[in-house]
């Protein structure tokens, strides 16, 4: 979506490899897989002192289009242990 939520602040080429980086350098990965237009899967870091330096998880998010419009899901797989409440808390406030 460009201009919008999704892409705001975005800072990468959407391709395999490719590093990507989303709310000022908050969260950081790497672009996994790309199947246009109905998945893509990304590792994902969350940049702060609580996340363990080095670990990823993986985000997978898919788009189901319907008649009048596009669901989206999301699947964060890996996330730490003890860290799930706050980063479920994060993700539903955007």
């Amino acid at each position: 979506v460009e201009n919008g939520l999704l892409t705001r602040g975005l800072q990468s080429k959407a391709e395999p490899g490719a590093e990507y980086s989303l709310f000022g350098g908050g969260v950081k990965g790497k672009f996994v897989s790309l199947s246009p237009p109905k998945e893509f899967v990304q590792t994902w870091a969350l940049e702060s002192p609580t996340w363990p330096s080095g670990h990823s998880a993986t985000l997978t998010t898919t788009l189901e289009q319907g008649s009048d419009s596009t669901k989206v899901t999301w699947a964060l797989d890996g996330v730490p242990l003890g860290m799930e409440e706050e980063i479920t808390r994060n993700l539903q406030g955007y």
